[in-house]
Protein backbone atom coordinates (compact mmCIF):
# COMPACT_ATOMS: atom_id res chain seq x y z
CA UNK A 1 0.00 0.00 0.00
CA UNK A 2 3.11 2.25 0.12
CA UNK A 3 3.19 1.88 -3.61
CA UNK A 4 1.32 5.30 -5.31
CA UNK A 5 1.13 3.16 -8.61
CA UNK A 6 -0.80 0.71 -6.80
CA UNK A 7 -2.87 3.24 -4.98
CA UNK A 8 -3.56 5.51 -8.68
CA UNK A 9 -4.98 2.31 -9.82
CA UNK A 10 -7.22 1.28 -7.17
CA UNK A 11 -8.31 5.20 -7.41
CA UNK A 12 -9.40 4.80 -10.77
CA UNK A 13 -11.12 1.89 -10.63
CA UNK A 14 -12.71 2.33 -7.64
CA UNK A 15 -13.91 5.57 -8.76
CA UNK A 16 -16.21 4.48 -11.25
CA UNK A 17 -19.59 2.80 -9.77
CA UNK A 18 -19.40 0.44 -12.71
CA UNK A 19 -16.22 -1.42 -11.71
CA UNK A 20 -16.11 -3.32 -8.13
CA UNK A 21 -12.01 -3.81 -7.20
CA UNK A 22 -10.30 -5.46 -4.70
CA UNK A 23 -7.09 -5.69 -3.23
CA UNK A 24 -5.04 -8.82 -3.16
CA UNK A 25 -1.50 -8.69 -1.25
CA UNK A 26 0.63 -11.84 -1.03
CA UNK A 27 0.98 -13.39 2.39
CA UNK A 28 3.46 -15.75 4.01
CA UNK A 29 1.36 -18.17 4.97
CA UNK A 30 0.46 -19.13 1.27
CA UNK A 31 -3.26 -17.86 1.31
CA UNK A 32 -4.35 -15.51 -1.25
CA UNK A 33 -7.82 -13.78 -0.38
CA UNK A 34 -9.34 -10.23 -1.10
CA UNK A 35 -8.41 -7.69 1.93
CA UNK A 36 -12.68 -6.88 1.03
CA UNK A 37 -14.42 -9.61 1.49
CA UNK A 38 -11.36 -13.01 1.73
CA UNK A 39 -12.93 -14.23 -2.06
CA UNK A 40 -10.73 -16.36 -3.60
CA UNK A 41 -8.53 -14.39 -6.85
CA UNK A 42 -10.31 -17.09 -9.60
CA UNK A 43 -13.59 -15.66 -8.41
CA UNK A 44 -13.30 -12.41 -10.46
CA UNK A 45 -13.52 -11.30 -14.12
CA UNK A 46 -9.91 -9.44 -14.47
CA UNK A 47 -6.73 -9.54 -12.45
CA UNK A 48 -4.50 -6.58 -13.18
CA UNK A 49 -1.10 -7.20 -11.24
CA UNK A 50 0.98 -4.00 -10.32
CA UNK A 51 4.46 -4.65 -10.61
CA UNK A 52 7.63 -1.91 -9.79
CA UNK A 53 10.82 -4.73 -9.46
CA UNK A 54 11.64 -7.73 -11.63
CA UNK A 55 12.19 -9.67 -8.94
CA UNK A 56 7.89 -9.04 -7.97
CA UNK A 57 7.67 -11.16 -11.35
CA UNK A 58 8.31 -13.86 -8.95
CA UNK A 59 5.45 -13.22 -6.29
CA UNK A 60 2.91 -12.62 -9.57
CA UNK A 61 3.70 -16.55 -10.26
CA UNK A 62 3.16 -17.64 -7.05
CA UNK A 63 -0.08 -15.53 -6.39
CA UNK A 64 -1.66 -17.60 -9.92
CA UNK A 65 -0.29 -20.98 -8.10
CA UNK A 66 -1.92 -20.53 -4.88
CA UNK A 67 -5.12 -19.38 -6.68
CA UNK A 68 -4.87 -22.54 -8.47
CA UNK A 69 -4.99 -20.52 -11.98
CA UNK A 70 -3.90 -22.18 -14.76
CA UNK A 71 -0.21 -20.05 -15.25
CA UNK A 72 0.01 -19.76 -19.29
CA UNK A 73 -2.21 -17.36 -20.93
CA UNK A 74 -2.43 -20.26 -23.60
CA UNK A 75 -3.71 -22.42 -20.86
CA UNK A 76 -6.90 -20.35 -20.04
CA UNK A 77 -9.94 -19.63 -21.98
CA UNK A 78 -13.23 -17.50 -20.71
CA UNK A 79 -13.97 -20.27 -18.25
CA UNK A 80 -10.70 -18.40 -16.01
CA UNK A 81 -10.28 -14.24 -15.34
CA UNK A 82 -8.06 -12.32 -17.72
CA UNK A 83 -4.74 -11.42 -16.57
CA UNK A 84 -3.09 -7.65 -17.06
CA UNK A 85 0.04 -6.56 -15.30
CA UNK A 86 1.26 -2.71 -15.76
CA UNK A 87 4.09 -0.46 -13.83
CA UNK A 88 7.39 0.37 -13.98
CA UNK A 89 8.77 -3.40 -14.12
CA UNK A 90 6.69 -4.00 -17.61
CA UNK A 91 7.73 -0.45 -18.56
CA UNK A 92 11.36 -1.81 -18.44
CA UNK A 93 10.89 -5.51 -19.52
CA UNK A 94 7.85 -7.44 -19.34
CA UNK A 95 9.29 -10.19 -21.43
CA UNK A 96 10.21 -12.49 -18.50
CA UNK A 97 6.20 -12.59 -17.78
CA UNK A 98 5.23 -12.26 -21.88
CA UNK A 99 3.91 -16.00 -21.54
CA UNK A 100 1.76 -15.61 -18.49
CA UNK A 101 -0.03 -11.95 -19.61
CA UNK A 102 -3.20 -11.84 -21.97
CA UNK A 103 -2.01 -8.40 -21.69
CA UNK A 104 -0.05 -5.54 -20.47
CA UNK A 105 -0.09 -1.61 -19.90
CA UNK A 106 3.02 -0.32 -20.77
CA UNK A 107 3.59 3.64 -19.25
CA UNK A 108 0.77 5.31 -16.99
CA UNK A 109 -2.70 3.75 -16.21
CA UNK A 110 -3.83 6.79 -16.05
CA UNK A 111 -3.66 7.18 -19.91
CA UNK A 112 -4.88 3.79 -20.28
CA UNK A 113 -8.12 4.13 -18.05
CA UNK A 114 -11.02 6.30 -19.98
CA UNK A 115 -10.62 3.44 -23.06
CA UNK A 116 -9.96 0.45 -20.94
CA UNK A 117 -13.29 1.32 -18.50
CA UNK A 118 -15.32 1.37 -21.44
CA UNK A 119 -14.17 -1.93 -22.78
CA UNK A 120 -14.41 -3.97 -19.38
CA UNK A 121 -18.31 -5.02 -19.85
CA UNK A 122 -16.91 -6.26 -23.41
CA UNK A 123 -14.06 -7.99 -22.56
CA UNK A 124 -15.62 -9.38 -19.07
CA UNK A 125 -18.81 -11.25 -22.02
CA UNK A 126 -18.32 -14.92 -22.16
CA UNK A 127 -19.97 -15.09 -25.52
CA UNK A 128 -16.73 -14.18 -27.38
CA UNK A 129 -13.55 -16.14 -27.81
CA UNK A 130 -10.22 -14.96 -25.41
CA UNK A 131 -8.31 -13.63 -28.12
CA UNK A 132 -10.84 -11.82 -30.53
CA UNK A 133 -11.86 -9.89 -27.31
CA UNK A 134 -8.23 -8.79 -26.49
CA UNK A 135 -7.71 -7.76 -30.38
CA UNK A 136 -11.02 -6.07 -31.09
CA UNK A 137 -10.16 -4.04 -27.72
CA UNK A 138 -6.68 -3.17 -28.95
CA UNK A 139 -7.93 -1.38 -31.83
CA UNK A 140 -9.37 1.35 -29.30
CA UNK A 141 -6.67 0.46 -26.59
CA UNK A 142 -3.56 0.93 -29.56
CA UNK A 143 -0.74 1.01 -26.54
CA UNK A 144 -2.08 -2.06 -25.31
CA UNK A 145 1.11 -4.68 -25.38
CA UNK A 146 -0.43 -8.40 -26.38
CA UNK A 147 2.30 -10.69 -25.77
CA UNK A 148 0.66 -13.46 -27.22
CA UNK A 149 0.25 -11.89 -30.51
CA UNK A 150 4.11 -11.18 -31.11
CA UNK A 151 6.09 -14.37 -31.66
CA UNK A 152 10.08 -14.59 -31.58
CA UNK A 153 12.23 -15.52 -33.74
CA UNK A 154 15.55 -16.67 -33.25
CA UNK A 155 18.25 -17.29 -35.50
CA UNK A 156 20.04 -20.73 -36.34
CA UNK A 157 22.42 -20.21 -32.95
CA UNK A 158 19.88 -19.34 -30.52
CA UNK A 159 19.86 -15.80 -30.68
CA UNK A 160 16.99 -13.67 -30.58
CA UNK A 161 16.42 -11.80 -33.96
CA UNK A 162 13.02 -9.43 -33.06
CA UNK A 163 9.41 -10.80 -33.28
CA UNK A 164 6.43 -11.99 -35.78
CA UNK A 165 4.05 -10.08 -35.47
CA UNK A 166 1.22 -12.73 -36.06
CA UNK A 167 -1.94 -10.05 -35.78
CA UNK A 168 -0.22 -7.09 -37.43
CA UNK A 169 -0.44 -5.08 -34.30
CA UNK A 170 1.35 -2.04 -33.76
CA UNK A 171 5.24 -3.20 -33.31
CA UNK A 172 7.22 -2.16 -31.47
CA UNK A 173 4.23 -1.04 -28.99
CA UNK A 174 4.46 2.53 -28.03
CA UNK A 175 3.82 3.39 -24.15
CA UNK A 176 1.18 5.44 -23.31
CA UNK A 177 1.85 8.71 -20.83
CA UNK A 178 -0.04 11.26 -19.10
CA UNK A 179 1.32 14.85 -20.01
CA UNK A 180 -0.12 16.94 -17.04
CA UNK A 181 -2.40 16.24 -14.44
CA UNK A 182 -5.06 18.33 -12.19
CA UNK A 183 -4.18 16.44 -9.12
CA UNK A 184 -1.10 14.79 -8.54
CA UNK A 185 -0.87 11.06 -7.63
CA UNK A 186 -1.65 10.52 -3.96
CA UNK A 187 -2.56 7.88 -1.36
CA UNK A 188 -5.82 6.81 -0.98
CA UNK A 189 -5.97 4.60 1.48
CA UNK A 190 -2.92 4.84 4.51
CA UNK A 191 -2.50 1.76 6.65
CA UNK A 192 -0.24 1.21 9.86
CA UNK A 193 0.73 -2.24 8.48
CA UNK A 194 2.41 -0.73 5.13
CA UNK A 195 6.48 0.31 4.26
CA UNK A 196 5.36 3.40 5.63
CA UNK A 197 2.71 3.35 8.17
CA UNK A 198 0.22 5.76 8.20
CA UNK A 199 1.64 8.10 5.87
CA UNK A 200 0.24 9.92 3.21
CA UNK A 201 1.91 9.78 -0.09
CA UNK A 202 2.13 12.01 -3.10
CA UNK A 203 4.48 12.33 -5.70
CA UNK A 204 5.43 16.06 -7.23
CA UNK A 205 7.67 14.61 -10.15
CA UNK A 206 7.56 11.51 -12.53
CA UNK A 207 10.72 10.53 -13.59
CA UNK A 208 14.13 12.38 -13.65
CA UNK A 209 16.12 14.11 -16.02
CA UNK A 210 19.83 14.07 -13.93
CA UNK A 211 20.78 11.24 -16.02
CA UNK A 212 22.07 8.79 -13.77
CA UNK A 213 23.26 5.95 -16.13
CA UNK A 214 22.39 2.77 -13.85
CA UNK A 215 18.79 4.48 -13.20
CA UNK A 216 16.43 2.80 -15.80
CA UNK A 217 13.11 4.93 -14.57
CA UNK A 218 15.20 7.95 -15.16
CA UNK A 219 15.50 6.68 -18.76
CA UNK A 220 12.40 5.52 -19.56
CA UNK A 221 9.93 7.83 -17.94
CA UNK A 222 12.00 10.95 -19.90
CA UNK A 223 11.02 13.78 -20.19
CA UNK A 224 10.71 14.33 -16.54
CA UNK A 225 7.27 15.94 -15.68
CA UNK A 226 6.53 18.00 -12.59
CA UNK A 227 3.25 18.50 -12.08
CA UNK A 228 1.53 22.21 -10.98
CA UNK A 229 2.10 23.53 -7.93
CA UNK A 230 -1.93 23.52 -8.24
CA UNK A 231 -2.25 19.66 -8.76
CA UNK A 232 0.01 19.00 -6.01
CA UNK A 233 -1.92 21.11 -3.53
CA UNK A 234 -4.84 19.76 -4.94
CA UNK A 235 -3.29 16.06 -3.86
CA UNK A 236 -2.60 17.53 -0.48
CA UNK A 237 -5.89 18.75 0.42
CA UNK A 238 -6.86 14.64 0.42
CA UNK A 239 -4.18 14.26 3.45
CA UNK A 240 -6.86 16.13 5.71
CA UNK A 241 -9.54 13.66 4.64
CA UNK A 242 -7.67 10.94 5.79
CA UNK A 243 -6.35 12.24 8.81
CA UNK A 244 -2.84 11.60 9.40
CA UNK A 245 -0.35 14.22 10.27
CA UNK A 246 3.04 12.27 8.40
CA UNK A 247 3.52 13.09 4.47
CA UNK A 248 5.79 11.61 2.40
CA UNK A 249 6.89 13.52 -0.80
CA UNK A 250 8.03 11.40 -3.48
CA UNK A 251 10.22 12.63 -6.52
CA UNK A 252 12.21 15.34 -4.89
CA UNK A 253 15.30 14.98 -6.54
CA UNK A 254 14.44 16.64 -9.78
CA UNK A 255 11.94 19.59 -8.73
CA UNK A 256 13.04 22.98 -8.28
CA UNK A 257 13.94 23.71 -4.91
CA UNK A 258 11.90 26.74 -4.57
CA UNK A 259 8.83 24.93 -5.53
CA UNK A 260 8.98 22.38 -2.99
CA UNK A 261 10.10 24.58 -0.15
CA UNK A 262 7.43 26.79 -0.19
CA UNK A 263 4.73 23.68 -0.23
CA UNK A 264 6.77 22.47 2.63
CA UNK A 265 6.56 25.51 4.46
CA UNK A 266 3.05 25.45 4.10
CA UNK A 267 2.69 21.81 5.37
CA UNK A 268 4.74 22.53 8.68
CA UNK A 269 2.12 25.60 9.49
CA UNK A 270 -0.52 22.94 9.43
CA UNK A 271 1.36 21.13 11.53
CA UNK A 272 2.24 18.21 8.98
CA UNK A 273 5.57 16.12 9.68
CA UNK A 274 7.57 15.43 6.35
CA UNK A 275 9.42 12.88 5.17
CA UNK A 276 11.39 12.74 1.75
CA UNK A 277 12.35 9.38 -0.30
CA UNK A 278 16.04 10.90 -0.59
CA UNK A 279 18.04 14.45 -0.85
CA UNK A 280 20.29 15.15 -3.15
CA UNK A 281 23.40 16.40 -1.59
CA UNK A 282 24.21 18.95 -3.91
CA UNK A 283 20.47 20.82 -3.78
CA UNK A 284 20.36 20.84 0.57
CA UNK A 285 20.74 25.18 1.63
CA UNK A 286 19.69 26.44 4.25
CA UNK A 287 15.98 26.46 3.97
CA UNK A 288 15.68 23.04 3.37
CA UNK A 289 17.49 22.34 6.33
CA UNK A 290 15.24 24.29 8.39
CA UNK A 291 12.54 22.36 6.70
CA UNK A 292 13.72 18.97 8.03
CA UNK A 293 14.73 19.96 11.04
CA UNK A 294 11.10 21.56 11.82
CA UNK A 295 10.09 18.58 10.54
CA UNK A 296 11.32 16.59 13.32
CA UNK A 297 13.12 13.79 11.04
CA UNK A 298 15.78 12.33 12.81
CA UNK A 299 17.47 10.80 10.00
CA UNK A 300 18.48 11.83 6.90
CA UNK A 301 19.01 9.65 3.57
CA UNK A 302 21.75 11.00 1.14
CA UNK A 303 22.94 8.46 -2.01
CA UNK A 304 26.51 9.08 -2.86
CA UNK A 305 26.36 5.95 -5.46
CA UNK A 306 30.38 5.40 -5.33
CA UNK A 307 32.95 6.09 -3.27
CA UNK A 308 34.93 8.03 -5.30
CA UNK A 309 34.53 11.28 -7.99
CA UNK A 310 36.35 9.19 -10.69
CA UNK A 311 33.40 6.67 -10.43
CA UNK A 312 30.64 9.24 -10.25
CA UNK A 313 31.83 10.79 -13.19
CA UNK A 314 31.39 7.19 -14.84
CA UNK A 315 27.59 6.79 -13.67
CA UNK A 316 27.00 10.33 -14.42
CA UNK A 317 25.98 10.78 -10.64
CA UNK A 318 27.42 14.60 -10.27
CA UNK A 319 28.36 14.85 -6.70
CA UNK A 320 31.52 15.88 -5.92
CA UNK A 321 32.53 14.65 -1.90
CA UNK A 322 32.96 18.19 -0.80
CA UNK A 323 29.27 18.57 -1.86
CA UNK A 324 28.45 15.46 0.22
CA UNK A 325 30.51 16.72 2.82
CA UNK A 326 28.97 19.90 3.19
CA UNK A 327 25.47 18.12 2.85
CA UNK A 328 26.28 16.45 5.57
CA UNK A 329 27.76 19.02 8.25
CA UNK A 330 24.44 21.19 7.54
CA UNK A 331 22.48 17.99 8.56
CA UNK A 332 24.44 17.63 11.36
CA UNK A 333 24.79 21.04 12.69
CA UNK A 334 20.53 21.10 12.24
CA UNK A 335 20.65 18.65 15.43
CA UNK A 336 19.13 15.34 12.90
CA UNK A 337 21.63 12.85 14.39
CA UNK A 338 21.25 10.18 11.65
CA UNK A 339 22.58 9.67 8.13
CA UNK A 340 21.53 6.91 5.79
CA UNK A 341 23.94 6.29 2.96
CA UNK A 342 23.11 4.49 -0.05
CA UNK A 343 25.89 2.89 -2.29
CA UNK A 344 26.47 0.03 -5.16
CA UNK A 345 28.99 -2.04 -5.40
CA UNK A 346 29.66 -3.86 -9.03
CA UNK A 347 29.56 -0.79 -11.11
CA UNK A 348 31.05 -0.75 -14.19
CA UNK A 349 34.87 0.04 -14.64
CA UNK A 350 35.04 -0.06 -10.39
CA UNK A 351 38.28 -1.24 -8.72
CA UNK A 352 39.44 -2.19 -5.14
CA UNK A 353 40.06 1.45 -5.33
CA UNK A 354 36.89 2.71 -5.55
CA UNK A 355 35.76 0.16 -2.91
CA UNK A 356 38.26 1.49 0.03
CA UNK A 357 36.86 5.22 -1.26
CA UNK A 358 33.78 3.78 0.27
CA UNK A 359 35.10 3.61 3.55
CA UNK A 360 37.34 6.47 3.82
CA UNK A 361 34.08 8.32 2.75
CA UNK A 362 31.97 6.78 5.22
CA UNK A 363 35.35 7.89 7.71
CA UNK A 364 35.07 11.43 6.75
CA UNK A 365 31.19 11.64 7.60
CA UNK A 366 31.65 10.02 10.27
CA UNK A 367 34.17 12.18 11.53
CA UNK A 368 31.84 15.09 10.82
CA UNK A 369 28.96 13.39 12.50
CA UNK A 370 30.89 13.47 15.89
CA UNK A 371 32.33 16.88 15.75
CA UNK A 372 28.78 18.11 15.64
CA UNK A 373 27.16 15.29 18.18
CA UNK A 374 30.02 16.34 20.63
CA UNK A 375 27.93 20.01 20.94
CA UNK A 376 24.60 18.20 21.60
CA UNK A 377 26.33 15.38 23.61
CA UNK A 378 24.50 12.19 21.39
CA UNK A 379 25.79 10.92 19.16
CA UNK A 380 24.23 8.96 16.44
CA UNK A 381 24.26 6.48 14.07
CA UNK A 382 25.20 5.85 9.96
CA UNK A 383 23.98 3.39 8.06
CA UNK A 384 25.07 2.13 5.14
CA UNK A 385 23.48 0.40 2.95
CA UNK A 386 25.38 -1.25 -0.51
CA UNK A 387 23.27 -2.78 -3.29
CA UNK A 388 25.16 -5.51 -5.73
CA UNK A 389 24.65 -3.13 -9.21
CA UNK A 390 22.38 -5.06 -11.74
CA UNK A 391 22.46 -3.80 -15.38
CA UNK A 392 18.79 -2.43 -16.02
CA UNK A 393 17.55 -2.38 -19.95
CA UNK A 394 16.87 1.31 -21.26
CA UNK A 395 20.28 2.15 -19.66
CA UNK A 396 23.58 2.87 -21.13
CA UNK A 397 24.40 0.01 -18.67
CA UNK A 398 22.70 -2.60 -20.37
CA UNK A 399 25.71 -3.40 -22.67
CA UNK A 400 27.53 -4.17 -19.48
CA UNK A 401 28.50 -8.24 -17.97
CA UNK A 402 27.87 -7.90 -14.51
CA UNK A 403 30.12 -9.38 -11.37
CA UNK A 404 29.88 -12.66 -10.61
CA UNK A 405 28.40 -14.05 -7.33
CA UNK A 406 32.06 -15.16 -6.15
CA UNK A 407 33.30 -11.29 -7.38
CA UNK A 408 30.34 -9.54 -5.67
CA UNK A 409 30.52 -11.58 -2.46
CA UNK A 410 34.08 -10.74 -2.07
CA UNK A 411 33.13 -7.08 -1.98
CA UNK A 412 30.35 -7.47 0.04
CA UNK A 413 32.71 -9.27 2.76
CA UNK A 414 35.44 -6.22 2.32
CA UNK A 415 32.72 -3.75 3.18
CA UNK A 416 31.39 -5.66 5.61
CA UNK A 417 34.51 -6.13 7.36
CA UNK A 418 35.97 -2.84 7.28
CA UNK A 419 32.59 -0.61 7.74
CA UNK A 420 31.03 -2.48 10.93
CA UNK A 421 34.17 -2.06 12.44
CA UNK A 422 33.57 1.52 12.75
CA UNK A 423 31.80 2.51 16.02
CA UNK A 424 28.22 3.81 15.08
CA UNK A 425 28.31 2.71 12.07
CA UNK A 426 26.46 -0.33 10.26
CA UNK A 427 26.43 -1.57 7.04
CA UNK A 428 23.97 -3.83 5.39
CA UNK A 429 23.10 -5.25 1.73
CA UNK A 430 21.05 -7.56 -0.50
CA UNK A 431 21.30 -11.20 -0.43
CA UNK A 432 23.52 -12.97 -3.05
CA UNK A 433 20.34 -14.99 -4.19
CA UNK A 434 18.31 -11.77 -4.72
CA UNK A 435 21.23 -10.46 -6.94
CA UNK A 436 21.63 -13.48 -9.13
CA UNK A 437 17.65 -13.46 -9.72
CA UNK A 438 17.56 -10.41 -10.25
CA UNK A 439 20.49 -10.15 -13.26
CA UNK A 440 18.64 -13.22 -15.12
CA UNK A 441 15.07 -11.72 -14.55
CA UNK A 442 16.16 -8.29 -15.33
CA UNK A 443 17.44 -8.54 -18.94
CA UNK A 444 15.89 -11.41 -19.68
CA UNK A 445 13.79 -13.07 -22.42
CA UNK A 446 10.69 -15.21 -22.61
CA UNK A 447 12.84 -17.96 -21.83
CA UNK A 448 12.93 -16.73 -18.27
CA UNK A 449 9.42 -17.76 -17.68
CA UNK A 450 10.31 -21.19 -17.09
CA UNK A 451 12.85 -20.10 -14.19
CA UNK A 452 9.90 -18.00 -12.56
CA UNK A 453 7.65 -21.02 -12.65
CA UNK A 454 10.52 -23.08 -10.89
CA UNK A 455 11.60 -20.56 -8.18
CA UNK A 456 7.92 -20.36 -7.09
CA UNK A 457 7.74 -23.55 -6.55
CA UNK A 458 11.28 -24.98 -5.51
CA UNK A 459 13.58 -22.67 -2.91
CA UNK A 460 16.34 -24.88 -3.59
CA UNK A 461 17.55 -22.19 -6.49
CA UNK A 462 21.24 -22.97 -6.70
CA UNK A 463 21.04 -24.95 -9.93
CA UNK A 464 18.32 -23.27 -11.57
CA UNK A 465 19.80 -20.50 -11.31
CA UNK A 466 23.31 -21.18 -12.25
CA UNK A 467 21.92 -23.25 -15.52
CA UNK A 468 20.03 -20.26 -16.42
CA UNK A 469 22.83 -17.96 -16.59
CA UNK A 470 24.69 -20.27 -18.88
CA UNK A 471 21.62 -20.36 -21.22
CA UNK A 472 21.48 -17.20 -21.44
CA UNK A 473 25.16 -15.68 -21.34
CA UNK A 474 25.13 -18.21 -24.58
CA UNK A 475 22.05 -16.75 -26.47
CA UNK A 476 22.57 -12.89 -25.71
CA UNK A 477 25.49 -10.65 -25.84
CA UNK A 478 25.18 -8.08 -23.32
CA UNK A 479 28.23 -6.14 -25.07
CA UNK A 480 27.05 -6.02 -28.75
CA UNK A 481 25.45 -3.15 -29.34
CA UNK A 482 23.93 -4.58 -32.14
CA UNK A 483 22.35 -7.29 -30.82
CA UNK A 484 18.66 -7.23 -30.85
CA UNK A 485 17.28 -6.97 -27.13
CA UNK A 486 14.09 -8.82 -26.02
CA UNK A 487 12.56 -5.62 -24.14
CA UNK A 488 13.09 -3.96 -27.61
CA UNK A 489 9.39 -4.60 -28.01
CA UNK A 490 8.90 -2.08 -25.71
CA UNK A 491 9.16 1.54 -28.17
CA UNK A 492 10.45 3.47 -24.86
CA UNK A 493 11.33 6.87 -26.08
CA UNK A 494 15.15 6.59 -25.58
CA UNK A 495 17.36 6.60 -29.04
CA UNK A 496 19.35 2.99 -28.44
CA UNK A 497 22.01 5.11 -30.31
CA UNK A 498 22.23 7.79 -27.30
CA UNK A 499 22.56 4.94 -24.90
CA UNK A 500 25.70 3.81 -27.18
CA UNK A 501 27.37 7.39 -26.87
CA UNK A 502 26.28 7.45 -23.30
CA UNK A 503 27.94 4.23 -22.78
CA UNK A 504 30.98 5.38 -24.38
CA UNK A 505 31.29 8.68 -22.09
CA UNK A 506 31.47 6.20 -19.37
CA UNK A 507 34.30 4.66 -20.68
CA UNK A 508 35.69 8.04 -21.05
CA UNK A 509 34.83 9.48 -17.65
CA UNK A 510 32.64 11.73 -19.23
CA UNK A 511 29.51 12.97 -17.52
CA UNK A 512 26.52 14.54 -19.47
CA UNK A 513 24.79 17.30 -18.18
CA UNK A 514 20.76 16.82 -17.00
CA UNK A 515 18.10 17.12 -19.22
CA UNK A 516 17.01 20.91 -20.45
CA UNK A 517 13.49 19.55 -21.50
CA UNK A 518 12.12 20.76 -24.58
CA UNK A 519 15.40 22.22 -25.89
CA UNK A 520 17.78 19.28 -26.01
CA UNK A 521 17.46 16.89 -28.50
CA UNK A 522 20.07 14.17 -27.50
CA UNK A 523 18.59 10.93 -26.58
CA UNK A 524 15.12 11.88 -28.61
CA UNK A 525 12.61 11.96 -25.78
CA UNK A 526 11.78 15.39 -26.20
CA UNK A 527 11.60 14.69 -30.04
CA UNK A 528 7.96 13.47 -29.62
Amino acid sequence: MANLGFQTVFGLLNSNPDILVHRFFLSDDGSFLSEENHFALDRYDIILFSVSFDTGYINLVTALNYSKIPLYSNQRNNDFPLIFAGGIATLINPEPIAPFMDGIFPGDFEAFYPDFAESLKFLTSRNTPKKEKLIEVSKKITNLYLPWAYNPVYDANGKLNGYENSYNLNFPVKPAFIKDVKIAPYSRIISSDSAFPDMFLTEVVRGCGMGCRFCAAGFVYRPPRSWSIDAIKNALSKAEELETKRIGIIGLEYLQKEKIQDICNELLNKNMKLFFSSLRADNINDNFINILKKSGNNTATIAPEAGTEALRARINKNLTEKQIMHAVSQISEAGIPNIKLYFMIGLPFETQDDLSGIVGLVKKIKDCVLSHAKKRGNLGTIKVSAAPFVPKPWTPFQFFNPDSEKEIQKKMDFLKNTLNAIPNVSFQTESIKTYMLQNIISRGSRDVAKLLEKTSKDHSLKKTIKDFLEIYNKNYDFTDFSCFAPWEIIKNPINTHYLHAEWKRAENMTQTKPCDIGKCRRCGACSG
